[in-house]
């Protein structure tokens, strides 16, 4: 059955409800991917791979900052399946995330690694090549494995912090 608190906003204050914020997102977004790289137009295709490369060089933000910068990636490429409810969806999902996220970087000592932003970068790499070659099957793969990878740097930024500790009431 439904739990009742599922009609309101859900928030993100746990690791657990994070991993499956996370868990929802690897599934969303891997089939963005796919649509972005049928429909995407040869503009859509440049503006992916400038707000990839604006993101890389970002690389002294962290928390919050780094994960805003982050979304604007995936969002441009949620703008390019042309439905606009993948679009919706991925923005709302970028509000609540940013937002706790901001919060429970607040009650960790943990800093994002520079090998975390590295990865992260690498992976988008592979995201925008499979975008702009077409590859529909590549380039959902490569998200998902993008996100699957993301969910593991999360786990063990705030794994040991007070977040992993809280529980809900």
């Amino acid at each position: 059955l439904q739990d009742s608190t599922w009609d309101a906003p859900l928030p993100v204050k746990t690791l657990e409800q994070l991993l499956l914020c996370y868990d929802y997102r690897t599934h969303l977004e891997s089939i963005i991917a796919y649509q972005a790289a049928l429909h995407a137009t040869e503009f859509e295709k440049l503006h992916i791979e400038n707000t990839y490369r604006k993101d890389c060089s970002k690389f002294s933000m962290g928390g919050a900052e780094l994960m805003e910068s982050d979304f604007a990636f995936h969002i441009v490429i949620a703008q390019a399946t042309h439905n606009p409810f993948y679009y919706q969806a991925l923005s709302l999902l970028a509000q609540q995330l940013t937002s706790s996220f901001a919060g429970m970087s607040s009650k960790t000592s943990q800093k994002v690694s520079t090998s975390f932003i590295k990865a992260k970068d690498a992976e988008h790499a592979a995201i925008v090549h499979a975008i702009l070659t077409g590859n529909p099957e590549f380039a959902q793969a490569e998200m998902k494995r993008h996100l699957y990878s993301s969910t593991e740097r999360v786990k063990s930024l705030f794994s040991s912090s007070a977040v992993s500790q809280q529980k809900e009431p």
